[in-house]
C-alpha cells in the first residue's frame, strides 16, 4: 500500500509527543527522532549492555547466519527465515490483547558498522532506559558489509504505522511477524 504524503502526516502526527529526539538517540541524523508513546514496551530488559554485548558477540562468532535478531534477555537468536523462530518470537513479543496482529521489528540505529561500539551501547541503554526490550539485529549486505542495528519488537500499531516509524529511523526494511508464522520483509520506499 503506497501511502499519500498527507495520510503519512497524519499517521507520524500520532507519535510526535513523545519528546524523545535525536540528540538523546544518536542514529546519524539531526531530524527529530521519536518512540511514540503509542508504543508500549512489550518486556523490559533486565540486561546491561556490557552483558548484552557479551552473550551477542559469543553467538555472532558460533553462529553462520547471513542475518539474525538476538535477543540478549533470552541468549536466543531469531533467523527469520525459520518458521520456528518466527512462530517463536511472536508468541514472545505480541500484546496479549492483540494476539492476532502482527509484531514488527524495527531497528533504531541506522545500520551502524561494526565499528561504531560506543554509539551501539549508548542506543541500546538509551532503549532499555526508557522501558524498552533492545536486541541486536545483524545482517550481511550483498557487498559484504557487516552490521548491527539496536532494535525493538513492536505490537499493538497498524502496518502503515510501522511503515512510518520504519522510515522516521531511516530503515531500509523491517520485519512483520504473524501468529502463524507468516512473514514478511517490508521494504520502505
Amino acid at each position: 500500500m503506497v501511502l499519500t504524503r498527507q495520510q503519512e502526516k497524519a499517521i507520524f502526527a500520532k507519535f510526535n509527543n513523545s519528546g524523545l529526539s535525536s540528540n538523546d538517540l544518536k542514529i546519524g541524523s539531526t531530524e527529530k527522532t521519536v518512540l511514540p508513546k503509542k508504543i508500549k514496551p512489550i518486556q523490559k530488559s533486565t540486561v546491561p549492555y556490557e552483558t548484552a554485548n557479551r552473550l551477542f558477540q559469543d553467538f555472532l562468532s558460533k553462529s553462520n547466519l547471513e542475518g539474525f535478531t538476538f535477543d540478549p534477555e533470552l541468549n536466543r537468536g531469531f533467523n527469520f527465515k525459520n518458521l520456528e523462530d518466527k512462530k517463536d518470537y511472536h508468541k514472545l513479543f505480541v500484546q496479549p490483547t492483540n494476539s492476532d496482529n502482527a509484531v514488527y521489528t524495527i531497528a533504531l540505529t541506522n545500520q551502524l558498522k561494526l565499528k561504531d561500539a560506543r554509539q551501539l551501547q549508548s542506543n541500546y541503554e538509551f532503549v532499555r532506559g526508557k522501558g524498552f526490550r533492545p536486541m541486536f539485529g545483524f545482517f550481511i549486505e550483498e557487498d559484504g558489509n557487516r552490521f548491527i542495528d539496536i532494535a525493538i519488537p513492536i505490537s499493538g500499531i497498524t502496518k502503515d504505522e510501522a511503515i512510518m516509524l520504519g522510515k522516521n529511523y531511516k530503515q531500509k526494511s523491517i520485519v512483520e511477524i504473524f501468529k502463524n508464522g507468516r512473514s514478511s520483509l517490508i521494504f520502505i520506499e
